[in-house]
């Protein structure tokens, strides 16, 4: 079978990602990850950070646009900050007119508890779209907009209605003056359908005054105006840009990132890109496209129509970056068009040899690939702007037409234009696409289980919408996508700044591992994102030229053999030095081990030999019986070690490797070797009874709620955390809502 008849065979309705995205891909008044930088900071401190209610958290975001800004090229740096810091006061972070959030909310009495969080959390969305400056581009919203950005403004439902009627007044004299008819759709929330036929009559005679729709809005009120719909639909942009975040892994959220009340979390890579200056940030979105697949795990699934073999025909692409490079360099251009119907759908059953000699037959066969597409009736699979979003995505990053940069971004190597992406640079293409090809060789090889089980998944709740039922996510699947799509991959992040290294120094190969060539890499990159290379463990320039050296050798013989062991390091420390002291200085020590947990985004991280023996010499002392201590879980006593102390594992409740479980006492429990080994190995099913024993039996007597209650008041635990502890078994979907609500009520105490 040819490669068109096959792919024509397996097309299906919706088959590859619609993630939204919005002003991220916008770039008209920024440069490449302005927007992104700006939106993730400001996000982290007004949603997810306890500081909006103080003064520190402008100090903060200061020294982090600042640190961007310099780590830009001299000749954009003024246009950056003028982007970053804004002519208006109000939202200038530098300007003592600046609206602090304390000054925005104002003071305000609640009837209770669920007043107030919902009237703050209500506060946040408006403070951060302030500061934003996104929302409201015409019409009552843009209205809405310029008087809330306005010096001095306090946020209130009754504020905002008053401008909102202000607006709808405003909104509906000027259309009918210009346009002659309601050219706003919101007004009519606000106004009446009388008082709106009035003016339209009135308008019939001549020019209509804000006064004339004043009065007839008094005459004919509208009985049930929609102030909060409107007012809603204002910070719209924020739901959309924190679904596209989240898909993409900057932060977390049980769902797909649509609620605003919800626990969430910056992840691993949240947190590096937060700390990045520019060329940091370029490598860190680099990465994230190269590790994301045409359909994450979470996408929505809905609307489609019944086909015939979806389970048989139903793949998804695990390499979508390399997918589009590959078909622009081979190309030369790709319209969008062809990447909608042709790129997009492309499934990993084709193999890249065939796919890329009988590639140029799909473009031929283009109009009747569009033909079967349209006769599925989906309107997104039609319409340009979800493809287009898209694309925009995995091209953001190594686009070389964006304005502001003037030219500065070293991967620049393609345009984007009148519906056509083009080559502006062809060795730097073609460099990238090589290199990116053989990283999604490495991915398929580290990853492949988590990438099947998230396709197999995809695939059943595919099928199931057919028959009208929406399938949710598998837990298991869920929360093994997101800890793949949230963390570093160190191959893969090093490999990407070798690219924007070499890019950047005119290299376009990685064959040549010479002194010269290594020295001139490992200077760009420690000069340019020192930052990045010091979360990922290399501190010194040495040490980054430690981590290049490696990549390189693996990129040149194609061997990642290295990179795909699992380090399974212990440190080992000493018990008998702490056996001698006293309880009470023994759980001093404890408590000041576990406050001062490293970074999860900290190359170096060990777990804490120190505090494992702490726990064991205060156990020791407090609870042993005739020597002996039992295990937390099934009470079982255990045996004695040949140096005369009772043997105890201690088990993370929050997996320190691959959940980034902090080393706190409050995370550890000491357990025999079977328990141990049945917590790691045992289904999540048959685990429940085991995690029951361990949260009832515990010497602290601490049951899984409390502790991660108190872990949560301290900073330590994250969103991902409680869902992978829910979907292994260990809480309830009652526990996590008890354990993530009330974060509202800690803030301002």
């Amino acid at each position: 079978m040819s490669l068109y008849s096959d792919f024509y065979s397996r097309l299906l309705p919706g088959n590859y990602a619609l993630t939204k995205s919005m002003e991220l891909t916008k770039i008209h008044n920024s440069g490449t990850l302005w927007y992104t930088k700006k939106f993730l900071t400001l996000y982290y401190f007004i949603f997810l950070s306890n500081q909006i209610f103080t003064t520190q958290y402008q100090r903060e975001v200061i020294q982090i646009f600042d640190s961007f800004i310099e780590s830009l090229p001299e000749n954009i740096q003024p246009s950056a900050r003028e982007y970053f810091y804004p002519k208006s006061e109000a939202i200038n972070f530098k300007s003592p007119k600046f609206n602090l959030f304390s000054q925005f909310a104002g003071v305000q009495v609640f009837r209770d508890q669920e007043e107030r969080d919902a009237y703050y959390q209500d506060a946040r969305k408006y403070y951060f779209s302030l500061l934003m400056g996104s929302g409201g581009q015409t019409g009552i919203k843009k209205l809405l907009k310029e008087a809330v950005q306005q010096p001095g403004f306090v946020y209130s439902h009754e504020n905002i209605d008053k401008i909102l009627m202000r607006a709808a007044i405003s909104t509906c004299a000027d259309d009918l003056n210009t346009a002659g008819k309601i050219c706003d759709n919101s007004v009519k929330y606000i106004l009446s359908e009388e008082a709106i036929a009035a003016a339209c009559r009135l308008a019939e005679r001549g020019a209509v005054t804000e006064e004339d729709v004043a009065r007839l809005n008094e005459r004919y009120p509208h009985a049930k105006p929609k102030f909060r719909m409107i007012e809603n639909d204002m910070a719209a942009f924020i739901r959309n840009e924190r679904q596209i975040l989240y898909y993409y892994g900057f932060f977390h959220s049980k769902s797909t990132g649509a609620s605003d009340m919800e626990f969430s979390s910056l992840t691993p890579i949240g947190e590096l890109a937060l700390k990045a200056g520019y060329y940091g940030s370029l490598v860190i979105w680099e990465h994230q496209k190269l590790k994301m697949i045409s359909q994450p795990a979470t996408t929505e699934i809905k609307q489609i129509p019944a086909v015939d073999d979806p389970e048989k025909n139903f793949f998804v692409s695990f390499t979508p970056y390399t997918d589009i490079l590959g078909a622009v360099l081979r190309h030369g251009s790709m319209t969008l068009d062809e990447y909608k119907y042709i790129v997009s759908r492309r499934k990993r059953c084709f193999d890249d040899d065939s796919w890329n000699a009988e590639e140029s037959t799909l473009w031929q066969h283009l109009p009747q690939i569009m033909e079967r597409v349209g006769s599925f009736r989906r309107k997104s699979d039609i319409t340009d702007e979800d493809g287009r979003k898209e694309l925009l995505k995995y091209l953001l990053g190594v686009r070389s037409d964006i304005p502001a940069d003037k030219g500065t971004d070293p991967m620049g190597a393609v345009s984007f234009g009148s519906s056509c992406v083009r080559i502006s640079d062809r060795d730097k293409l073609s460099f990238i696409y090589g290199v990116y090809t053989k990283l999604g060789k490495y991915k398929l090889m580290r990853y492949e289980d988590v990438l099947m089980d998230t396709e197999a998944d995809l695939r059943r709740r595919y099928a199931q919408p057919v028959s009208g039922n929406t399938a949710p996510c598998d837990s298991k699947v869920k929360i093994g996508w997101d800890l793949y799509i949230i963390h570093p991959d160190t191959f893969l992040m090093v490999s990407a700044a070798l690219v924007c290294a070499g890019a950047g120094c005119g290299i376009t190969d990685l064959e040549d591992i010479s002194p010269d060539r290594v020295t001139r890499l490992s200077r760009y990159i420690w000069e340019k994102m020192p930052e990045l290379f010091r979360a990922l463990g290399a501190r010194t320039e040495a040490g980054v030229k430690k981590k290049v050296i490696a990549a390189l050798t693996a990129l040149a013989a194609e061997n990642y053999s290295s990179y795909l062991l699992t380090d399974e390091r212990r440190s080992v420390g000493r018990l008998a030095g702490y056996k001698a002291e006293n309880s009470a200085d023994l759980k001093n020590k404890i408590h000041q081990i576990s406050g001062s947990a490293p970074s999860v985004t900290d190359g170096q991280r060990e777990r804490s030999s120190a505090l494992v023996n702490l726990m064991k010499a205060y156990y020791i002392q407090l609870f042993s019986e005739n020597g002996l201590l039992k295990c937390e879980c099934c009470g079982s006593t255990t045996f004695i070690t040949a140096s005369g102390d009772p043997y105890l594992e201690f088990h993370h409740l929050i997996p320190f490797n691959i959940a980034d479980g902090p080393d706190h006492y409050l995370n550890l429990f000491a357990m025999c070797p079977s328990c141990h080994r049945k917590i790691h190995f045992m289904g999540a099913k048959d685990k429940a009874e085991e995690y029951q024993k361990l949260s009832s039996n515990n010497y602290l007597e601490l049951p899984f709620v409390k502790r991660l209650k108190k872990l949560r008041s301290e900073g330590l635990l994250r969103s991902y955390q409680l869902d992978y502890l829910q979907a292994d078994g260990a809480i309830s979907e009652s526990d996590y809502g008890e354990i993530s609500w009330g974060r509202y009520n800690e803030e301002r105490k």
